[in-house]
């Protein structure tokens, strides 16, 4: 089975045995040994992947010994964590970057420790390597309380705005995929107090705690123009201010003006429209909501705004020009062509 993204693909088993001009290359045998234990752990039912640490375990402790430290297995770690359990506390497992012990078990440990901050301040404390940091970070933004995240929001800027461009783009990947997987749960949902959260933050902070927001409105209110001034190229932070643009323009919670700053920039700065842009925006956001004005600005500069929304305010431009023509009737009834 060959799982991608949402689908599962069926193939045959395939016999190594069989293959009569194998692949050769540096580290083949590796490769070899943990689809191995990929195989050997999918013997295990989903239930026991959703309530059970062992299997996860299994698979990443195989590959650290075999790769050894890669943002991989910190990730499949965190999400790990998330198991529904009772009794996988893993409470032996209390140092987190402790290396010689399980790693699934030591994010599990801290995942239950979601809402306790002296947990959070110690780590803050003694992590000093950067993949520690970055674990860390990756827990805390995924697991953590809204009160655990608002007490540590400066915390967390301290890290992220000191962050590589690929570091950081690996975290919020990482943290995007494990918030969208977990959050299901209404305890999972967060609306910020942003009183609590300090006067400036990196847009960094502030996207990643958009993610877990169930309310990015007042993040946007708080922090815009913080956004509007980011003037860096990271298209992961622009695309996800965009989408949030979109989203709020669609629950009228924002203007028009305003979003059209933001998807103005990141289209500029990079930012590429997904397949099916114009589909999926016109069903966010009605184009009898853009305002005439707005419709005529996007179309005399469709090079300043991604297609969809030139597309939308072609749309509108056509509305109004149609809404303006008089019928024939009516102009022959006005004036009187027929009348003797």
């Amino acid at each position: 089975m060959i799982y991608a993204s949402t689908k599962i693909v069926r193939i045959p088993s395939l016999n190594r045995q069989k293959i009569q001009i194998p692949a050769n290359f540096s580290g083949l045998n590796n490769l070899y040994k943990i689809l191995d234990t990929v195989e050997k752990e999918s013997n295990y039912s989903v239930g026991q992947w959703a309530t059970e640490i062992t299997p996860w375990d299994n698979l990443v402790e195989h590959g650290r010994s075999v790769f050894g430290e890669h943002w991989v297995f910190f990730h499949i770690a965190n999400i790990a964590s998330g198991i529904k359990s009772k009794s996988e506390t893993c409470k032996g497992f209390s140092e987190l970057f402790d290396r010689s012990v399980s790693l699934c078990r030591r994010a599990r440990y801290a995942r239950l420790r979601s809402g306790t901050a002296s947990y959070w301040q110690k780590l803050f404390q003694q992590a000093d390597d950067l993949i520690d940091k970055m674990f860390a970070i990756l827990l805390i933004t995924t697991w953590g309380s809204k009160k655990t995240l608002e007490q540590f929001a400066s915390s967390i800027d301290n890290y992220l705005k000191n962050l590589s461009l690929e570091d950081w783009q690996r975290l919020y990947k990482s943290v995007e995929e494990s918030v969208s997987i977990t959050q299901q749960s209404n305890t999972r949902v967060i609306i910020f107090n942003v009183k609590l959260l300090p006067e400036i933050l990196d847009p960094r902070t502030v996207t990643l705690l958009s993610i877990r927001s169930n309310h990015p409105k007042d993040l946007y209110s708080r922090y815009i123009n913080d956004i509007n001034e980011y003037d860096e190229t990271d298209l992961y932070v622009l695309q996800h201010w965009q989408d949030v643009a979109i989203e709020l323009l669609g629950e009228a919670q924002i203007s028009w003006q305003s979003a059209l700053n933001i998807i103005s920039k990141s289209y500029m700065k990079g930012v590429v429209s997904e397949r099916y842009a114009y589909q999926k925006f016109i069903r966010i956001v009605s184009t009898d909501s853009l305002p005439d004005d707005i419709a005529n600005k996007i179309a005399r500069q469709p090079e300043h705004y991604p297609g969809f929304l030139v597309a939308a305010a072609e749309a509108k431009c056509r509305n109004i020009v149609a809404s303006k023509i008089v019928k024939v009737g009516e102009i022959a009834r006005r004036d009187k062509w027929f009348s003797t």
